[in-house]
């Protein structure tokens, strides 16, 4: 059942934040890079969206059916909520690849003060920043990719564009969900496929805390002011549900 409240480190992460300042040093970037990239991007939706909704839905206006006008003017809102959550969600990935090293050091020096101790150092900081540059240009172009799948949906009439929304919606929470909590999971050096059987694994953690994520995400501003507090909060999220240590220390319960 907790499972299903997992969003809630998204404000438990605010509150670590306010009670730990010396984390206040590590958000700044993440702060400024995201709100010049998703200026940019609010800037190319308004100027482009309304032209490529009417591009793939004016059939539904033009239909003489009522419905179908109807229609029209329901998905709109919807269309450019995702359009927004996408915007915003592509603009976490670029961010990613420009602070992605800052992450890990927010997620250790989180962990160290949430448990009491040091977290193992993985190596040296330039060789860390160019294994995360490589890992990150990978991923984004993989997420990328799907996206594109995705869009490509809307060709097909009706259908297609609910089918877009749909899983576009699933797979974004599914990703933000995986692109917070594995910063984590990086120091115990674990595969992209054992990371994500984790979180598959427990999907009501994934998607709740997820979910919370788009829904910040898809507000202006607001979302990439919680970037960094999402981080903290996905690291207490993994020290607490993930953390191998933590397995193991309840299956020592479980045993006694």
């Amino acid at each position: 059942m907790k499972d299903l409240f997992a969003f809630r480190y998204l404000f438990k992460g605010g509150g670590f934040l306010l009670k730990n300042k010396t984390l206040f040093k590590y958000i700044f970037l993440q702060i400024i890079t995201g709100v010049i990239l998703f200026s940019l991007f609010f800037v190319l939706a308004t100027t482009h969206g309304g032209g490529i909704y009417d591009k793939y839905f004016i059939y539904l206006k033009n239909d003489p059916s009522i419905w179908y006008n109807i229609l029209y003017y329901l998905v709109m809102p919807f269309f450019f909520l995702i359009l927004f959550g996408l915007g915003t969600y592509l603009t976490f990935l670029v961010t990613q690849l420009v602070v992605s090293p800052i992450n890990t050091l927010l997620a250790q020096k989180t962990a160290k003060l949430y448990r009491g101790f040091d977290i193992e150092d993985s190596g040296s900081f330039f060789k860390g920043l160019l294994k995360d540059i490589r890992y990150e240009i990978v991923k984004f172009i993989i997420f990328s990719l799907v996206y594109i799948l995705l869009f490509s949906l809307i060709i097909i009439p009706v259908i297609g564009g609910v089918l877009f929304i749909v899983l576009s919606t699933i797979f974004t929470i599914f990703s933000l969900s995986f692109e917070f909590i594995e910063i984590s999971m990086d120091r115990e050096k674990t595969s992209v496929r054992h990371r994500i059987s984790l979180l598959l694994k427990r999907p009501f953690m994934t998607f709740s805390y997820g979910g919370g994520i788009f829904i910040l995400f898809a507000l202006p501003i607001i979302g990439i002011i919680f970037y960094p507090i999402a981080v903290i909060g996905a690291t207490l999220l993994y020290e607490d549900r993930i953390s191998s240590e933590n397995i193991n220390k309840n299956s020592r319960k479980e045993i006694s």
